[in-house]
């Protein structure tokens, strides 16, 4: 048997082997980050619907820059 030949074979099965378990624990990690925000998402207060047309009329009604008037 030519014991190179069988190294090699090696080096490539841990090659794959360290690509599984990589992948295994990065999926692992990103499930929990995403349930860790779906949980605090669980706990936020929905916004309050606002009417659009109505804040945008008010926000042109607001000058950008008060006049200062000088005596």
């Amino acid at each position: 048997m030519n014991w190179s030949m069988g190294s090699e074979n090696g080096q490539i099965w841990l090659l794959l082997l360290c690509i599984v378990v990589g992948a295994v624990v990065s999926g692992s990690v990103y499930g929990a980050y995403l349930l860790w925000r779906k949980r605090l998402a669980d706990n936020e207060e929905p916004l309050p619907h606002c009417n659009l047309e109505e804040r945008l009329a008010q926000i042109a009604n607001t000058p950008l820059h008060p006049i200062k008037k000088t005596a």
